[in-house]
């Protein structure tokens, strides 16, 4: 009775994908009765190896020498030759109708899923608005601007530029300080 209660908790690890629990359950269950063959098949889909793989199956065509699924998996592991005694395995026949089939949904287009990522839309989001903004300010500040003035740039070279003309340089000459006898008026521009 124990031995069965174990044997389901097994499984139930196994189901629940605990394959570490279930590899200690099979061991326990091994080291009290090694003489059932249905224990070495399922201790052979928990091991690591292969090597351990082909022992399981060894062991439980040597407590069960007509077992056809032990026969099967030292075939698809390498360590036996098919033989015409081992029968194929008849094909999985399932009734679509009774099954609880999840039809899955078209894949979404590149866009949609792009558009489903919270980061990108928040982004786009806040960059549109900027936009927006950002034409409404130039249409109200740009319509009222004056046309630019003409902006004159000259080019000032550190090399003096060499002419080939003759250039003209004048010479001083005395200026003479004309002395009038009415006296200069320094201050402010008079009304009349």
């Amino acid at each position: 009775m124990a031995q069965e209660k174990m044997y389901k908790a097994a499984l139930e690890a196994i189901d629940q994908g605990q394959t570490a629990r279930a590899r200690d359950l099979f061991t326990r269950l091994l080291r009290s009765d090694s003489s059932q063959a249905e224990y070495w098949l399922w201790m052979s889909t928990l091991v690591d190896s292969n090597q351990e793989r082909i022992y399981c199956l060894e062991s439980a065509l040597r407590v069960d020498p007509d077992n056809e699924a032990a026969k099967r998996g030292l075939i698809i592991l390498g360590a036996r030759e098919p033989g015409k005694e081992v029968t194929p395995v008849p094909p999985i026949r399932r009734n679509w109708e009774k099954a609880n089939v999840h039809v899955a949904e078209p894949p979404n287009s590149f866009f949609r899923r792009i558009w489903d990522n919270r980061i990108f839309r928040f982004g786009s989001m806040a960059l549109a608005g900027l936009v927006v903004v950002g034409l409404i300010l130039l249409t109200m500040n740009g319509l009222h601007r004056q046309p630019a003035q003409e902006l004159v740039v000259y080019k000032v070279s550190p090399y003096p530029t060499r002419t080939t003309e003759p250039t003209i340089t004048p010479s001083p000459t005395r200026t003479f300080a004309v002395r009038s006898p009415t006296p200069t008026y320094i201050g402010a521009t008079a009304l009349w």
